[in-house]
């Protein structure tokens, strides 16, 4: 598979591993991001960790877009990005989603349509919260998508994270 410009691939599971929804399972990839989960401007970078949550069919076109959000600026409140049945699903970080609202919600989505319009095939767009209204990534019961994705995040603790300074790299090779 190939990794999206400005990502490291963290961990690619190429295939699914048990009999979760319709042939589910997920990569990490990390970037840099120069902004705070609510999307305002940081002075500083941090790395940024996001999941791909992929379904039957890998549609990999969901690589591109992630590309695309990157450089529009709009990563940083992303947890979990996948696509099923023609509808690109985005997660946010709840504290970033209850700041954004509803209205920023709303236009976010509006945002990020255009950019998911890959290879002449529009998919649709919807953005949540996650923890609400996640299912849409993964075809099973909202509990069983809440646990999965939960073990995602507590293996990979997704999201926005700060870069180690020179000081910290050179006491972690010591």
């Amino acid at each position: 598979m190939n990794c999206p410009s400005f990502f490291q691939c963290l961990y690619d599971q190429c295939v699914p591993v048990g009999s979760f929804g319709r042939g589910t399972h997920y990569s990490v990839y990390r970037s840099i991001s120069w902004h705070f989960a609510d999307l305002t401007r940081s002075a500083r970078a941090a790395y940024h960790d996001v999941a791909v949550v992929w379904d039957e069919d890998h549609d990999e076109r969901v690589l591109e877009v992630l590309s695309l959000i990157h450089g529009e600026g709009f990563l940083a409140p992303i947890l979990f990005i996948g696509e099923r049945k023609g509808t690109l699903t985005v997660l946010l970080e709840e504290d970033a989603a209850v700041k954004l609202g509803t209205e920023g919600i709303e236009q976010l989505t509006e945002r990020l349509r255009p950019l998911a319009n890959v290879d002449n095939d529009v998919l649709s767009v919807h953005v949540a919260a996650y923890g609400a209204n996640s299912t849409g990534i993964i075809q099973a019961s909202q509990d069983d998508v809440d646990t999965y994705l939960a073990n995602i995040d507590l293996l990979w603790r997704l999201g926005l994270k700060p870069i180690p300074s020179r000081g910290q790299i050179n006491s972690m090779t010591r």
